[in-house]
Protein backbone atom coordinates (compact mmCIF):
# COMPACT_ATOMS: atom_id res chain seq x y z
CA UNK A 1 0.00 0.00 0.00
CA UNK A 2 2.82 2.35 0.93
CA UNK A 3 4.55 1.63 -2.37
CA UNK A 4 1.34 2.55 -4.22
CA UNK A 5 1.05 5.85 -2.33
CA UNK A 6 4.66 6.72 -3.14
CA UNK A 7 4.06 5.93 -6.83
CA UNK A 8 0.93 8.11 -6.88
CA UNK A 9 2.78 11.00 -5.24
CA UNK A 10 5.66 10.59 -7.65
CA UNK A 11 3.27 10.61 -10.58
CA UNK A 12 1.55 13.75 -9.32
CA UNK A 13 4.91 15.47 -8.83
CA UNK A 14 5.90 14.51 -12.36
CA UNK A 15 2.67 16.00 -13.72
CA UNK A 16 3.15 19.18 -11.70
CA UNK A 17 6.78 19.40 -12.85
CA UNK A 18 5.75 19.01 -16.48
CA UNK A 19 3.12 21.70 -16.10
CA UNK A 20 5.62 24.04 -14.45
CA UNK A 21 8.03 23.53 -17.36
CA UNK A 22 5.54 24.86 -19.89
CA UNK A 23 6.99 27.92 -21.69
CA UNK A 24 5.46 31.31 -20.92
CA UNK A 25 2.87 32.67 -23.31
CA UNK A 26 4.03 36.05 -24.54
CA UNK A 27 2.08 39.22 -25.25
CA UNK A 28 3.36 42.30 -27.07
CA UNK A 29 6.45 43.85 -25.44
CA UNK A 30 5.49 47.29 -26.76
CA UNK A 31 2.42 49.51 -26.35
CA UNK A 32 1.41 50.15 -29.96
CA UNK A 33 -0.57 48.85 -32.91
CA UNK A 34 1.47 46.45 -35.02
CA UNK A 35 1.62 47.53 -38.66
CA UNK A 36 0.28 51.00 -37.89
CA UNK A 37 2.31 52.70 -35.15
CA UNK A 38 5.03 50.06 -34.74
CA UNK A 39 6.56 47.38 -36.93
CA UNK A 40 8.71 44.26 -36.73
CA UNK A 41 11.97 45.27 -38.38
CA UNK A 42 14.04 42.15 -37.73
CA UNK A 43 13.48 38.59 -36.57
CA UNK A 44 15.83 36.07 -35.00
CA UNK A 45 18.44 34.70 -37.41
CA UNK A 46 17.81 30.98 -37.99
CA UNK A 47 20.62 30.50 -40.55
CA UNK A 48 23.44 28.48 -38.89
CA UNK A 49 26.01 29.82 -41.37
CA UNK A 50 27.35 33.29 -42.15
CA UNK A 51 24.13 34.33 -43.90
CA UNK A 52 20.87 35.43 -42.30
CA UNK A 53 17.28 34.25 -42.65
CA UNK A 54 14.18 34.75 -40.55
CA UNK A 55 11.88 31.88 -39.58
CA UNK A 56 9.92 32.25 -42.83
CA UNK A 57 13.07 32.11 -44.98
CA UNK A 58 12.91 35.86 -45.61
CA UNK A 59 15.74 38.33 -45.23
CA UNK A 60 14.34 40.29 -42.29
CA UNK A 61 17.29 39.52 -40.02
CA UNK A 62 21.08 39.73 -39.90
CA UNK A 63 23.81 37.27 -39.01
CA UNK A 64 23.50 36.00 -35.41
CA UNK A 65 20.61 38.33 -34.55
CA UNK A 66 19.31 36.83 -31.30
CA UNK A 67 15.81 38.25 -30.97
CA UNK A 68 12.95 40.26 -32.43
CA UNK A 69 13.10 44.02 -33.05
CA UNK A 70 9.86 45.96 -32.57
CA UNK A 71 10.47 49.43 -33.97
CA UNK A 72 8.63 52.72 -33.95
CA UNK A 73 8.97 54.90 -37.04
CA UNK A 74 11.40 57.54 -35.88
CA UNK A 75 12.56 59.88 -33.15
CA UNK A 76 9.30 61.81 -33.23
CA UNK A 77 7.65 58.69 -31.77
CA UNK A 78 10.41 58.40 -29.18
CA UNK A 79 9.77 61.96 -28.06
CA UNK A 80 6.05 61.21 -27.71
CA UNK A 81 6.91 58.21 -25.52
CA UNK A 82 6.09 54.57 -26.32
CA UNK A 83 5.94 52.11 -23.42
CA UNK A 84 7.90 48.86 -23.27
CA UNK A 85 5.73 46.19 -21.62
CA UNK A 86 6.45 42.94 -19.79
CA UNK A 87 5.63 40.13 -22.23
CA UNK A 88 4.97 37.71 -19.34
CA UNK A 89 4.89 37.85 -15.52
CA UNK A 90 8.13 37.27 -13.65
CA UNK A 91 10.89 38.75 -11.52
CA UNK A 92 13.43 41.37 -12.61
CA UNK A 93 16.90 39.78 -12.42
CA UNK A 94 19.07 42.68 -13.55
CA UNK A 95 18.84 46.01 -15.33
CA UNK A 96 20.76 49.00 -16.65
CA UNK A 97 19.44 52.53 -17.12
CA UNK A 98 22.27 55.05 -17.70
CA UNK A 99 23.42 54.50 -21.30
CA UNK A 100 23.01 57.50 -23.61
CA UNK A 101 20.62 57.26 -26.56
CA UNK A 102 22.45 57.55 -29.89
CA UNK A 103 21.88 56.33 -33.43
CA UNK A 104 24.86 54.16 -34.40
CA UNK A 105 26.05 55.01 -37.92
CA UNK A 106 29.85 54.96 -37.89
CA UNK A 107 32.70 52.81 -36.60
CA UNK A 108 33.27 55.46 -33.93
CA UNK A 109 29.64 55.16 -32.81
CA UNK A 110 29.96 51.38 -32.62
CA UNK A 111 33.16 51.64 -30.61
CA UNK A 112 31.37 53.87 -28.09
CA UNK A 113 28.83 51.13 -27.30
CA UNK A 114 31.01 48.03 -27.65
CA UNK A 115 30.51 46.98 -24.03
CA UNK A 116 26.85 47.97 -23.80
CA UNK A 117 25.30 46.64 -27.03
CA UNK A 118 21.94 46.11 -25.27
CA UNK A 119 21.98 49.68 -24.02
CA UNK A 120 19.45 50.31 -21.29
CA UNK A 121 17.38 47.23 -20.55
CA UNK A 122 16.51 44.41 -18.22
CA UNK A 123 16.15 40.66 -17.86
CA UNK A 124 13.01 39.05 -16.42
CA UNK A 125 13.00 35.53 -15.00
CA UNK A 126 9.86 33.45 -15.69
CA UNK A 127 10.99 30.32 -13.77
CA UNK A 128 12.00 26.89 -15.09
CA UNK A 129 14.90 28.43 -17.05
CA UNK A 130 12.75 30.80 -19.13
CA UNK A 131 13.85 34.43 -19.41
CA UNK A 132 13.14 37.48 -21.54
CA UNK A 133 15.51 40.36 -22.19
CA UNK A 134 14.51 43.88 -23.31
CA UNK A 135 17.11 46.19 -24.91
CA UNK A 136 17.63 49.78 -26.16
CA UNK A 137 15.25 51.57 -23.77
CA UNK A 138 15.48 55.33 -23.24
CA UNK A 139 18.03 56.49 -20.73
CA UNK A 140 16.43 57.08 -17.33
CA UNK A 141 13.06 55.63 -18.35
CA UNK A 142 13.03 52.29 -16.50
CA UNK A 143 10.10 51.94 -14.10
CA UNK A 144 11.14 48.77 -12.23
CA UNK A 145 13.86 47.66 -9.82
CA UNK A 146 16.03 44.58 -9.47
CA UNK A 147 14.16 41.83 -7.60
CA UNK A 148 10.74 43.35 -8.32
CA UNK A 149 7.90 41.08 -9.42
CA UNK A 150 6.14 42.31 -12.54
CA UNK A 151 2.79 41.49 -14.10
CA UNK A 152 2.09 40.77 -17.74
CA UNK A 153 1.72 44.06 -19.62
CA UNK A 154 3.34 46.13 -16.85
CA UNK A 155 5.18 49.27 -17.96
CA UNK A 156 8.93 48.61 -17.86
CA UNK A 157 10.16 51.84 -19.46
CA UNK A 158 10.15 53.63 -22.81
CA UNK A 159 11.33 52.72 -26.29
CA UNK A 160 14.66 54.37 -27.09
CA UNK A 161 17.83 53.89 -29.10
CA UNK A 162 20.55 53.25 -26.53
CA UNK A 163 23.34 50.77 -27.14
CA UNK A 164 23.87 49.27 -30.61
CA UNK A 165 20.78 50.77 -32.26
CA UNK A 166 20.38 52.11 -35.79
CA UNK A 167 16.72 52.98 -35.27
CA UNK A 168 14.44 53.35 -32.22
CA UNK A 169 13.11 49.99 -31.06
CA UNK A 170 12.88 47.42 -28.31
CA UNK A 171 14.81 44.21 -28.92
CA UNK A 172 13.20 41.17 -27.26
CA UNK A 173 15.27 38.02 -26.65
CA UNK A 174 13.68 34.84 -25.29
CA UNK A 175 15.87 32.12 -23.76
CA UNK A 176 15.52 28.73 -22.08
CA UNK A 177 18.36 27.56 -19.85
CA UNK A 178 20.65 30.11 -21.45
CA UNK A 179 19.86 29.11 -25.05
CA UNK A 180 18.11 31.57 -27.38
CA UNK A 181 14.61 30.58 -28.51
CA UNK A 182 12.69 31.97 -31.47
CA UNK A 183 9.28 33.03 -30.06
CA UNK A 184 7.67 32.49 -33.47
CA UNK A 185 8.49 28.78 -33.51
CA UNK A 186 9.25 27.98 -29.89
CA UNK A 187 12.54 26.36 -30.87
CA UNK A 188 16.22 27.14 -30.69
CA UNK A 189 17.62 28.31 -34.03
CA UNK A 190 16.60 25.52 -36.42
CA UNK A 191 19.00 24.51 -39.15
CA UNK A 192 16.36 25.23 -41.78
CA UNK A 193 13.81 28.01 -42.04
CA UNK A 194 10.16 27.55 -42.92
CA UNK A 195 9.67 25.15 -40.00
CA UNK A 196 6.21 24.58 -38.55
CA UNK A 197 5.45 27.38 -36.10
CA UNK A 198 2.88 25.40 -34.13
CA UNK A 199 5.08 25.89 -31.09
CA UNK A 200 4.77 29.69 -31.19
CA UNK A 201 5.21 31.28 -27.76
CA UNK A 202 2.93 34.19 -28.63
CA UNK A 203 -0.44 34.14 -26.93
CA UNK A 204 -3.47 33.51 -29.17
CA UNK A 205 -4.57 37.13 -28.66
CA UNK A 206 -1.51 38.50 -30.48
CA UNK A 207 -0.57 35.77 -32.98
CA UNK A 208 -2.77 37.22 -35.71
CA UNK A 209 -1.31 40.69 -35.13
CA UNK A 210 2.16 39.24 -35.61
CA UNK A 211 1.43 37.40 -38.86
CA UNK A 212 4.45 37.54 -41.16
CA UNK A 213 4.62 40.48 -43.58
CA UNK A 214 6.79 40.51 -46.70
CA UNK A 215 7.66 44.21 -46.54
CA UNK A 216 5.82 47.18 -45.06
CA UNK A 217 5.28 50.85 -45.79
CA UNK A 218 6.45 52.91 -42.81
CA UNK A 219 5.28 56.21 -44.25
CA UNK A 220 4.38 57.94 -47.50
CA UNK A 221 3.10 61.35 -48.48
CA UNK A 222 4.27 64.75 -49.64
CA UNK A 223 7.39 66.81 -49.17
CA UNK A 224 8.55 70.23 -50.30
CA UNK A 225 12.00 68.88 -51.18
CA UNK A 226 14.34 65.92 -51.31
CA UNK A 227 13.66 63.07 -48.87
CA UNK A 228 16.64 61.16 -47.46
CA UNK A 229 16.78 58.05 -45.22
CA UNK A 230 18.54 60.04 -42.49
CA UNK A 231 15.95 62.82 -42.53
CA UNK A 232 12.87 60.58 -42.14
CA UNK A 233 14.51 58.84 -39.21
CA UNK A 234 14.49 62.16 -37.37
CA UNK A 235 11.27 63.69 -38.66
CA UNK A 236 8.67 62.97 -41.33
CA UNK A 237 7.87 65.70 -43.86
CA UNK A 238 4.89 67.80 -42.82
CA UNK A 239 2.07 67.81 -45.39
CA UNK A 240 0.70 70.96 -43.77
CA UNK A 241 3.89 72.81 -44.76
CA UNK A 242 3.12 72.39 -48.49
CA UNK A 243 1.88 75.64 -50.07
CA UNK A 244 1.37 77.05 -53.54
CA UNK A 245 4.78 78.74 -53.34
CA UNK A 246 6.73 75.66 -52.13
CA UNK A 247 10.01 75.39 -54.04
CA UNK A 248 9.26 71.79 -54.98
CA UNK A 249 6.60 69.14 -54.54
CA UNK A 250 7.41 65.43 -54.30
CA UNK A 251 5.73 62.15 -53.43
CA UNK A 252 7.86 59.98 -51.13
CA UNK A 253 7.78 56.49 -49.69
CA UNK A 254 9.68 54.94 -46.76
CA UNK A 255 9.61 51.15 -46.71
CA UNK A 256 11.19 48.25 -44.81
CA UNK A 257 12.06 44.62 -45.56
CA UNK A 258 11.63 44.65 -49.32
CA UNK A 259 12.62 41.52 -51.22
CA UNK A 260 15.14 41.01 -53.97
CA UNK A 261 13.64 41.89 -57.39
CA UNK A 262 10.87 44.07 -55.90
CA UNK A 263 10.17 47.30 -57.77
CA UNK A 264 8.92 50.46 -56.09
CA UNK A 265 6.66 52.98 -57.83
CA UNK A 266 6.23 56.52 -56.51
CA UNK A 267 3.89 58.85 -58.35
CA UNK A 268 2.70 62.42 -57.86
CA UNK A 269 -0.55 63.50 -59.51
CA UNK A 270 -2.00 67.02 -59.56
CA UNK A 271 -5.12 68.80 -60.81
CA UNK A 272 -3.90 68.51 -64.40
CA UNK A 273 -2.65 64.94 -64.31
CA UNK A 274 0.62 63.13 -63.51
CA UNK A 275 3.38 65.49 -62.41
CA UNK A 276 6.13 62.94 -61.77
CA UNK A 277 6.43 59.18 -61.67
CA UNK A 278 9.35 56.85 -60.98
CA UNK A 279 9.67 53.08 -60.91
CA UNK A 280 12.85 51.67 -59.43
CA UNK A 281 14.91 49.01 -61.09
CA UNK A 282 14.40 45.52 -59.58
CA UNK A 283 16.16 45.56 -56.21
CA UNK A 284 19.44 43.66 -56.30
CA UNK A 285 19.05 42.34 -52.75
CA UNK A 286 16.86 42.44 -49.66
CA UNK A 287 16.44 46.01 -48.41
CA UNK A 288 16.00 46.46 -44.68
CA UNK A 289 15.07 50.12 -45.31
CA UNK A 290 14.37 51.93 -48.55
CA UNK A 291 13.38 55.51 -49.40
CA UNK A 292 12.22 56.71 -52.82
CA UNK A 293 10.66 59.92 -54.04
CA UNK A 294 9.63 61.61 -57.27
CA UNK A 295 8.54 65.18 -57.96
CA UNK A 296 9.30 68.49 -59.63
CA UNK A 297 10.37 72.01 -58.88
CA UNK A 298 7.72 74.72 -58.57
CA UNK A 299 6.39 75.90 -61.94
CA UNK A 300 6.11 79.57 -62.85
CA UNK A 301 3.16 81.06 -61.05
CA UNK A 302 3.29 78.42 -58.29
CA UNK A 303 1.35 75.22 -57.78
CA UNK A 304 -2.24 75.14 -59.02
CA UNK A 305 -5.00 74.99 -56.45
CA UNK A 306 -6.75 71.64 -56.26
CA UNK A 307 -6.27 67.99 -55.40
CA UNK A 308 -2.84 66.31 -55.32
CA UNK A 309 -2.27 62.59 -54.82
CA UNK A 310 0.88 60.84 -53.58
CA UNK A 311 0.91 57.12 -54.37
CA UNK A 312 3.40 54.33 -53.63
CA UNK A 313 3.24 50.72 -54.80
CA UNK A 314 5.52 47.72 -54.38
CA UNK A 315 5.48 45.47 -57.43
CA UNK A 316 6.50 41.86 -56.88
CA UNK A 317 6.44 39.30 -59.67
CA UNK A 318 4.21 41.58 -61.71
CA UNK A 319 1.66 42.17 -58.93
CA UNK A 320 1.09 45.11 -56.59
CA UNK A 321 1.61 43.63 -53.15
CA UNK A 322 1.77 46.88 -51.15
CA UNK A 323 0.07 50.17 -51.93
CA UNK A 324 -0.73 53.45 -50.20
CA UNK A 325 -2.08 56.77 -51.37
CA UNK A 326 -2.41 60.13 -49.67
CA UNK A 327 -4.38 63.19 -50.72
CA UNK A 328 -3.49 66.87 -50.32
CA UNK A 329 -5.75 69.86 -51.04
CA UNK A 330 -3.96 73.05 -52.05
CA UNK A 331 -5.86 76.31 -51.97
Amino acid sequence: MRTLVICVIAALCAVEGAAAAEPPQLTLPIDCKIGTTCFIQQYMDVDPGPGAKDYRCGGASYNKHSGTDFRVRNLQDVRRGVKVLAAAPGTVLRLRDQVADRIVRTAKDRLAVQNVFCGNGLVIDHRDGWRTQYCHLQKGSLKVKRGQKVKRGQNLGLVGFSGLAQFPHVHLTVSKDGKKVDPFTGTESPETCGANNAGSLWSPSVRKQLSYRHGQILASGFSAGRVAPKSVLWRLPDDAAIASNSKALVAYAWLINLQKDDKVLTQLTGPKGIIASETSKPLNRHKAQYVQYSGKKRPKGGWHAGLYVSEVSVIRKGKRVLQHRKVLHLK
